[in-house]
C-alpha cells in the first residue's frame, strides 16, 4: 500500500480516522510530498478540513511548508474560501504574510472573493497593504478585490490600511533612506503610526533606513516619534546593527542611549 498517497487522500477527503491511523503507524508521513510538492497539510487546507489540519499540526506538520510555487497551506485555504481552516492554521503559527514566488500573500488570494477569510486573515495579522508586483507597479489585496469586483472586501481592506496607507508607507521609507527631513515631518504628523511601518522586501522600519544611510537628523525625528530601536528586519538586524555595519558611529551612539 502506498501510505503517502493514502494519507494525502485522507487529508483531502477529511477522513480524520484514517489520517490518525496512518500517522500512528508512520509519524514521518506528516511531512510527505506528492506532485507539486504538496504536503498533507496543503491538501487538508484546500479542502477546508479544520479537524484534519489540527491533527496534522499536533503531529508537528510544518505549518508554513511551501509547495512548488512557494505557496503555504494558508495560501491554499485563502484561495478556496476556507475561513475555519485559515483560523486553525493561524492558531498553529502560520505566517499571515507569507509570500509565494509571485509575491502574493494569503490575503491577495482571499481578497478575490471571500469576506470571511479576509476578516480571519486581518485578525491574524495579515497586512492589507502587502505589495506584490514590485515598487513601480504595486498590487495590494485591495487591488485584487477591486479587480474581482468585490466592493465589500475592498472597503474592508481600505479601512485596514489599503492602497493609500501602502503608498504612505513606501514614501516614509524612502524619505528616511534619503534623509528628506521635511517629508518625514509631514508624514509622521499625518499618521504617527507610520514610524512602525515595514517595507515589503526587507521588513525594515524607517529607522532602519535612516540608520543604514547615515541620516542622523531623520533618526532623531523618528526616535522622538517613538520609533522602536529594537525592531528587527528580515535578516534579524536592528537599526543599531545597520548603523554599525555601515560605519555610522554618530547614529550608533544615538541608538545606544
Amino acid at each position: 500500500m502506498n501510505t503517502t498517497r493514502s494519507l494525502h487522500q485522507a487529508a483531502e477527503d477529511g477522513d480524520l480516522a484514517a489520517a490518525e491511523r496512518l500517522l500512528q503507524a508512520d509519524p514521518y508521513l506528516v511531512g510527505s510530498r506528492e506532485d507539486y510538492k504538496l504536503t498533507p497539510l496543503h491538501r487538508a487546507a484546500v479542502a477546508g478540513h479544520a479537524d484534519v489540519i489540527a491533527a496534522l499540526l499536533a503531529r508537528s506538520a510544518h505549518v508554513d511548508a511551501r509547495d512548488h510555487g512557494g505557496g503555504t497551506a494558508l495560501h491554499g485555504a485563502a484561495a478556496h474560501g476556507r475561513a475555519e481552516a485559515a483560523a486553525v492554521l493561524l492558531d498553529g503559527g502560520a505566517d499571515a504574510n507569507a509570500v509565494d514566488e509571485d509575491g502574493h500573500t494569503p490575503l491577495h488570494f482571499a481578497a478575490r472573493g471571500d469576506l470571511g477569510v479576509v476578516q480571519t486573515l486581518l485578525a491574524g495579522g495579515g497586512l492589507a497593504n502587502a505589495r506584490s508586483g514590485g515598487s513601480h507597479k504595486p498590487f495590494t489585496p485591495w487591488h485584487a478585490a477591486r479587480q474581482a469586483g468585490h466592493g465589500a472586501v475592498a472597503a474592508l481592506l481600505r479601512d485596514h490600511g489599503g492602497p493609500d496607507k501602502a503608498a504612505q508607507a513606501v514614501s516614509i521609507h524612502r524619505a528616511a533612506e534619503h534623509g528628506y527631513l521635511g517629508r518625514l515631518q509631514v508624514l509622521v504628523k499625518e499618521d504617527p503610526a507610520l514610524v512602525a511601518s515595514r517595507d515589503y522586501l526587507y521588513r525594515r522600519t524607517p529607522l532602519h533606513w535612516a540608520a543604514d544611510h547615515g541620516h542622523k537628523a531623520a533618526a532623531e525625528l523618528l526616535l522622538a516619534q517613538g520609533a522602536d530601536v529594537g525592531a528587527r528586519d528580515k535578516a534579524g538586524d536592528t537599526p543599531l546593527d545597520r548603523a554599525e555595519a555601515m560605519g555610522h558611529a554618530d547614529i550608533a551612539e544615538l541608538l545606544r542611549r
